[in-house]
């Protein structure tokens, strides 16, 4: 049969319900350690504390003690000793006997010994009978005292109280020190006597502790042998009185377990330094989950003190609550008890400090074992991941903004490993190159092809160079592949683009990396060709503007005499001749206006209409005579644009003239017109916005790309005896128009014209034609000039239409002439002013002194800058008409007519 299986506890609530008394006793110390209820009865102490901590010497006279530490004394476990009647005392002073047995046992490596009390209880005969027991008690137990003196292990000693003189010692002592009876009897133990003890003060301190304990002490003291080794003993002693007042001691050599309490406290003092080293914080607890010990990290993420947490309840300590749902968290005792192994308790774990702080911490638990296997206790550690997590959390969101500020970067992006594997294409770049990110990441660089143009321009080896280099993996120092802002050219589509790019090392925890950024700057590059074209036809026409005046003033000198010489020559042949030399200098003043046209501030005179029919007037007028013919595709509701009639019309006639001289065979030249809209960013020449785009397709041989990249820059030309200015006076005056021309050709497949002219909502204003014929007047007419021969011309053509004429050279001298003839009593038929005076006042400056004296006179501005706003728009700034120079005496003639001095306002 099976015996039955019984918790300690049991045995324990046996004990603790059993009428008989039972005391344990640490054999070493002589201390009980426990007793019974029953024991604490039968010795007359209320409570257990009474008697536990104490010692039979310090309840009982010496020799009964004697005989009760004498039944533990022996070494051997097993059987019961037993003394049949031993006189006892109880806390009041009575005494009764007791039959007392005893059994030593072995507990955790420490031996205690355990005694039954039973009072006995025989059937008294009288008092006297009772007191007669009690001292034949006595007696026989002095015999037993005795013989427990003699032959007990322990050192016992009766010394002499006034000054500590043996009186005599056991066998034991002698064996424990080394000294025999005699060398000690009659001597103090102190130094400089037989030297027991290795200080005065130990037995100082020993007086004192019996004195104050009314007659009881424990000491633990270092002693001395005979042979000079020394031994750590606690010394138990009573005061008793043997003639005189002694002192009994009982010494027991302590130092094994000195010594293993000073490896103990060595070890805890380690493992203190070690817990309060290392930076991770530690909590340990027993199997009920009670805290045990906890380091300073502890103390700090957790808020409690190592003496305030103690016995405390993990669950007070160690407060953690889930970081998503805010819910308490399961015990870290239970999950380790259960599993009996080390448990990663969690991750999103906060623990919530004492005063309310919240960090997210990193924690495992594990079992705490004894040498055979049995769980005490569990061990937390954790660690405060607040930071790291802050840290993780900016790093992804670093991550993420990289990616996202990539994926979103207008350039081309590309990273590479040291070996030369993409790991990061961009969509940009998916744009750039027409590779998708799914068809580069994961292959090598050199299958890219259009980075292996990028990286080794014009080199057919590029793959093979790229896999070499790559080869044995990429490092800083390989500077061949880095570049920056490099510009080259690649073929993409059967089309040459114009890539910028810039590769750089970037070094990383996952090792060397590669960055390329690519850019496709083919519109900028030809946005910038443009730009520098412009400029440079800007430049060009300043200085065309200055050398046109000049020239204008000269052609006006050479036009008067020629005039004049005509007007007085007679012979036919004379007159012949002159009208030619008209004629030249008719063309050489057209060619004037042409450099006029694209000078700066030449600023067209526009009027807003529709563009048809007038252009097919002029299409149809520039290529009569010729064996070409036209042909017109105008789109139906074709928007009004705002223009300059005759400078656009100088743009017509320069490309159907180009066209016809394109086809001197004969051909069609194919004229059509559109309404369209300029989005953002479809062209770097034009703002986006609504234009009229006209254009002009020719059969002709075609144009080479060499010379349609010049086509249009000022004095280019292909043509013999041609001046290079047709279609640069095209690109001007559309750039005035806020609008483009461009050209599209190959050879043998002819070329397209292209011009764009900005749409505009104004209602179109009418236009009249003015027709010249003779003209005849009268009145005087003042004419102010800075140019002598220009004065002269003038008022010779004057006086021969019948005017009379005063001149001037400024606006100062125009003003005095001009009063001067005012207090003559004289009226003005008109004034003739030149623009720009050099070194005196001008006739904008004139003009505005003029009309404070007088608001009717008809006053004409001239000038060699025909393009110049002024005589764009003469009203605007107080003049009545405007003259371009150089002109003839018809045309002075019919500005003067048509300019009637006005009637005076009423």
């Amino acid at each position: 049969m099976e015996k039955p299986h019984f918790p300690g506890d049991v045995f324990l609530d046996i004990i603790e319900g059993i009428p008989q008394a039972v005391t344990i006793t640490d054999t070493e110390t002589r201390t009980i350690v426990y007793a019974n209820p029953a024991a604490c009865a039968m010795f007359g102490y209320p409570t257990k504390s009474e008697l536990e901590g104490r010692t039979w010497f310090d309840i009982h006279p010496f020799d009964v003690a004697l005989v009760v530490v004498g039944l533990h004394e022996d070494r051997a476990t097993g059987p019961l000793t037993a003394a049949p009647r031993i006189p006892c005392l109880r806390k009041d002073g009575t005494s009764f006997l007791a039959e007392v047995s005893a059994l030593r046992m072995v507990i955790g490596g420490t031996h205690y010994g355990v005694a039954f009390f039973a009072e006995r209880t025989e059937p008294p005969e009288g008092e006297a009978a009772l007191h007669l027991g009690i001292d034949e008690a006595l007696r026989e137990h002095r015999e037993i005292a005795s013989k427990v003196f003699n032959t007990s292990p322990s050192a016992i000693v009766i010394a002499r109280m006034s000054d500590g003189v043996f009186l005599d010692v056991n066998p034991g002592f002698t064996e424990l020190t080394g000294y025999s009876r005699d060398e000690v009897l009659g001597k103090t133990g102190l130094p400089g006597s037989f030297g027991l003890w290795t200080t005065p003060e130990d037995q100082k301190r020993l007086g004192r502790e019996l004195e104050a304990n009314q007659g009881t002490a424990r000491i633990d003291a270092r002693f001395r042998r005979k042979d000079g080794g020394f031994f750590h003993g606690v010394l138990h002693a009573r005061s008793m009185t043997l003639n005189e007042p002694c002192v009994l001691a009982i010494v027991s050599d302590i130092s094994d377990m000195k010594q293993a309490e000073l490896a103990l406290f060595a070890e805890k003092e380690r493992l203190a330094v070690t817990l309060h080293s290392i930076g991770d914080a530690v909590i340990t607890t027993d199997t009920a989950g009670r805290v045990r010990l906890m380091n300073q990290v502890a103390e700090q993420l957790t808020g409690w003190s190592q003496d305030e947490s103690l016995g405390q309840p993990l669950a007070h300590v160690f407060r953690t609550v889930d970081e998503t749902t805010g819910d308490s968290c399961e015990s870290p005792v239970s999950k380790v008890l259960a599993s009996g192994s080390v448990v990663e308790l969690g991750n999103n774990i906060v623990l919530v400090g004492r005063d309310g702080a919240q960090r997210v911490i990193a924690d495992s638990g594990a079992p705490i074992r004894d040498a055979t296997g049995n769980i005490l206790g569990v061990v937390l550690v954790f660690r405060d991941t607040t930071q790291a997590r802050r840290a993780q959390t900016v790093l992804r969101q670093s991550e993420e903004k990289f990616r996202a500020l990539i994926e979103q970067n207008a350039d081309g992006v590309a990273l590479l490993d040291e070996f030369g594997t993409v790991i990061e294409w961009n969509s940009a770049l998916e744009r750039i190159s027409g590779i998708a990110d799914s068809q580069a990441i994961g292959k090598p660089v050199w299958e890219m092809q259009l980075l292996v143009q990028a990286a080794m321009p014009g080199d057919a080896q590029g793959p093979e160079v790229l896999r070499e280099l790559f080869a044995g993996g990429l490092s800083r120092s390989d500077s061949s592949l880095f570049f920056r802002n490099q510009e080259v050219t690649v073929a993409r589509d059967g089309e040459e683009i114009v890539l910028q790019q810039t590769t750089f090392p970037i070094k990383t925890e996952q090792g060397f990396r590669v960055g390329w950024i690519i850019r496709d700057i083919t519109q900028q590059k030809k946005a910038s060709l443009a730009l520098q074209k412009a400029d440079k036809l800007e430049s060009l026409g300043v200085l065309a503007g200055g050398i046109a005046h000049d020239f204008n003033n000269l052609l006006m000198g050479i036009f008067g005499n020629v005039e004049l010489a005509r007007a007085e020559a007679r012979d036919a042949e004379v007159l012949s001749h002159l009208q030619a030399s008209m004629d030249a200098m008719d063309r050489v003043r057209g060619l004037t206006r042409q450099l006029l046209t694209f000078a700066k501030g030449g600023a067209p005179v526009r009027r807003v209409g529709p563009l048809f029919p007038f252009v097919r007037r002029t299409v149809e007028f520039a290529s009569s005579g010729s064996n070409v013919a036209c042909r017109f595709e105008v789109a139906p509701s074709l928007w009004n644009c705002s223009y300059d009639q005759h400078q656009i019309g100088q743009v017509v006639d320069n490309i159907v003239l180009n066209a016809v001289q394109a086809m001197p065979q004969g051909g069609c030249l194919t004229v059509s017109a559109e309404n369209v809209v300029v989005a953002d960013d479809e062209s770097p020449s034009l703002t986006p916005g609504k234009y009229v785009r006209i254009s002009f397709a020719d059969q002709g041989p075609g144009i080479p790309s060499a010379v349609s990249a010049r086509i249009f820059d000022p004095f280019f030309t292909t043509k013999p005896g041609g001046s290079g200015l047709g279609l640069a006076t095209c690109y001007s005056i559309l750039r005035q128009h806020a609008g483009f021309i461009a050209v599209e050709s190959e050879p043998g497949q002819g070329s397209v014209f292209h011009a764009w002219l900005p749409a505009s909502e104004e209602t179109p204003a009418g236009q009249t034609d003015s027709k010249e014929h003779p003209h005849r007047g009268s009145g005087t007419i003042l004419v102010m000039d800075d140019d002598p021969t220009i004065r002269d011309i003038a008022r010779s053509l004057l006086e021969r239409m019948g005017y009379s004429c005063r001149t001037a050279r400024d606006g100062h001298e125009a003003l005095r002439a001009y009063r001067l003839f005012q207090e003559e009593g004289g009226c003005w038929r008109a004034i003739v002013c030149d623009l720009t005076v050099r070194g005196g006042m001008s006739g904008e400056a004139l003009v505005s002194r003029i009309r404070k004296l007088d608001r009717e006179v008809p006053i004409i501005v001239s000038s060699g800058y025909a393009e110049d706003p002024i005589l764009a728009d003469p009203k605007r700034y107080g003049f009545d008409d405007s003259l371009p120079k150089p002109y003839t005496a018809s045309q002075l003639g019919q500005v003067i007519e048509r300019n009637g001095r006005r009637e005076p306002q009423p």
